[in-house]
Formats: structure tokens, sequence, C-alpha cells
């Protein structure tokens, strides 16, 4: 995609298109809102391919996150802001709610703004358009991705190992003298699928071959996690592990309900675990560690500096 094929659509010359991009001369009100089409229905960024590396630093960085409601995004997010401000960066910070569009509509905001690097928090992209915009955008725009992992290049990555963090809770619970072991995984994410590995390898090391056939699929929140807790202790189960922790409040909910003697474990640490009844024993997935640890990557591209491609942060079990 290019500053041809923008004047082919709008119909104009490609002088009126760079005009328009760089807001420089005369141009009508026709030709300019022929052009604004042309680049909105070409998904052209004119900040992202043509003026990203020419323009000075903004000391600006946009976050993406899913949404920001979730304790785990907010956690993230303030983090990122504190340690940039140090720094005498401004955050915009965009909410994509896991729509393909909106992570596109996002990043080309980001670039027309100049924003100096990217943090996407989150696995918020999984293949389809959004990869392949984030593909030519990365080549442009640092980009840092949290907990989340593909293929793209020039994309730096900083991952909590929560496979291994779900293993550590399971092992904690067969050394407990657990047997019925089930999980819930409530996104397809690809911090979602190694949660779930990690429950999988566990169980396999412990002499139970299918852990596959023990977990339960459903969606994210407290009451995804009351429904999936009614089909669960239909069979033998004397403790859940979940892959969040808003996930496991409505678990415990339901066992605290109807008197169940189960265990329910959380994965994040989130300040809801201290305020349940009992106390929610939680995987720490070290968010402030992530977090600063993006920033100082970011950080280091901005400032030519190298940064490593992967950093990897080993979790911890909070147990109460």
């Amino acid at each position: 995609m290019n500053i041809y094929d923008v004047a082919r659509e709008a119909g104009v010359s490609i002088a009126t298109v760079s005009r328009v991009i760089n807001e420089k001369g005369n141009v009508s009100s026709k030709s300019m809102q022929k052009v604004n089409d042309a680049l909105k229905k070409l998904n052209y960024s004119p900040s992202l391919l043509a003026r990203a590396l020419t323009v000075k630093s903004t000391h600006t960085v946009g976050v993406l996150t899913i949404d920001i409601r979730d304790p785990y995004y907010a956690a993230i997010a303030y983090t990122i802001e504190q340690e940039f401000y140090k720094r005498g960066y401004n955050m915009m910070l965009c909410n994509t709610g896991g729509s393909e569009e909106k992570k596109i509509e996002y990043l080309n905001a980001l670039a027309q703004k100049q924003a100096d690097g990217v943090i996407i928090v989150g696995s918020s992209f999984g293949g389809g358009r959004a990869d392949d915009f984030l593909k030519e955008y990365a080549q442009k725009i640092p980009v840092v991705y949290i907990n989340g992992y593909s293929e793209i290049k020039d994309v730096h990555f900083v991952i909590c190992d929560d496979r291994r963090g779900i293993e550590l809770m399971c092992e904690h619970l067969l050394k407990q003298g657990k047997k019925h072991l089930h999980y819930i995984q409530d996104d397809i994410t690809f911090s979602a699928y190694q949660k779930r590995q990690g429950f999988v390898d566990a169980l396999k090391r412990h002499g139970f071959p299918d852990g596959n056939k023990s977990i339960t699929e459903t969606g994210a929140g407290v009451n995804a996690g009351y429904e999936a807790a009614k089909k669960i202790f239909q069979t033998p189960c004397d403790a859940v592990v979940c892959g969040e922790d808003l996930t496991a409040a409505g678990v415990l909910k339901y066992i605290n309900e109807f008197s169940i003697p189960a265990v329910v474990t959380g994965f994040n640490n989130s300040y809801l675990c201290e305020a349940l009844m009992p106390p929610l024993s939680s995987v720490d997935n070290r968010v402030g560690e992530v977090a600063c640890s993006a920033v100082e990557v970011l950080d280091a591209i901005l400032s030519g500096k190298t940064a490593a491609e992967k950093t990897l942060i080993t979790p911890r079990l909070v147990l109460r």
C-alpha cells in the first residue's frame, strides 16, 4: 500500500494526496474528503508510512489493552504510566475490547499522533488482518508485546512463564494430597493455552496421563466461574485450578453456597484474593516486574540501545 494506491482510489493526483497527508498547501474541501475517505477505506496511515521516520520524538507512548476494567490490565497500565512518566513520557491508553477493527484503528491513531513506541498488553493479536497490520507497523514504530507471542519480526516480547505458574500450583495441590484436580480455561489467548498446557504437564508427571479430560472451557468473569463449577462438581473434584482470579471467585462463590469440601486457586494474585473468604491462593505473575521490564525494553529501543528480543519472568505462588 502506497501513496499511488490512495491517489488512484480517491481519483486525485499524487500531489494532492501528499498535500493532505503532510497538511501543507491548498486543497479543496471536496478533494480533501476524497483523500480522507480513501485513506480510511485502504487502512492507510500516512503517519505510519510517511512521517514516522522523519518526525522527532513526541515523548509519547501508546498502550493497547483489551479491557482496562480487568485488575491485571489495570495494574500493568498503571505501572507503565508511572515508569514512563519518570522518564519524561506521556502515555495514551487504548482499550480494544478484543475487536480486530479497533486494534487496527488504534494503531493507526497512535501512528498519526506520532507516538514514539507502543506496548501491547495481553494476547490481543491472534491472527487475521490485525496481525498483518502489526507486521508492517513494527517495521516503523517500536513495539513491545506483554504476555503474548507471535513470529512477527521486529517485535520485542516480555512474557511471564504462565505455563510454569500453573505447574507450580498443581504440584503444590498434589503434594497436599489432592487427587481430583480440575482446570478452568476461560480464554483462547496465547497465555490461556500456556496455562492449560501447564496443567496437563503437571498431571502427567504425577501419573495422570490425560489431563485434558479434567478441563472445562468457559468465558471470563465471576459468573462464568460459577456456571463452570456447576458442571465440574457433578463428578469427583477436590481442587479447582483457575487461570484468573475473577474466575476463581465465581467457583469459590459456588463452593461456599453449597458447602463443598474443595479448594480453589486463582492466577494473577490480584487484590481480590485477600477480599474473598477464604482468602484465595494464587499464582503471582509479577505484574510490576513484567511492566517495568517492558518499559525498560521500549526505553532502550527509543534510546538507540540494544534490547532483548524476549524477556521471560518466572512466576511464584502466594499461598493463603
